[in-house]
């Protein structure tokens, strides 16, 4: 979702229907989000990196047609394409399900600081 605004609010900010390519798009939530966090280890896979990845389902329906990839991952694709998240070389969802021991726990402490924000 964020992509998807940032590619089509800077459109209509800027009043320019191309002010960023989708490509553009891409690389500010991944190579350039790891420059805007001061890291030099993670944005890109390669030698060195942190083994941090998703794995999309292209097989939804709102992945296709698949006429250019890239603009269905900006504009097209949200959470319920992610397959696979691995974050360090651990796998932390596969295909619906959270493979983290203290996942309910994790879940109970975010209700609880989503609550405190609520009431303030």
């Amino acid at each position: 979702k964020e992509m998807f605004l940032l590619d089509n609010l800077q459109s209509g900010v800027l009043n320019q229907p191309f002010a960023l390519t989708t490509i553009e798009t891409l690389r500010s939530a991944t190579v350039n989000g790891a420059k805007a966090l001061g890291r030099n280890d993670l944005g890109v896979v390669g030698e060195g990196y942190l083994a941090d990845i998703i794995l999309l389902d292209l097989a939804q329906p709102n992945a296709l047609p698949i006429n250019n990839l890239v603009n269905n991952i900006v504009n097209s694709m949200g959470n319920r394409n992610v397959y696979l998240t691995m974050v360090n070389g651990n796998i932390l969802y596969e295909n619906n399900k959270f493979m983290i021991k203290n996942h309910e726990k994790i879940m109970q402490n975010a209700i609880k600081s989503i609550q405190k924000l609520n009431l303030q």
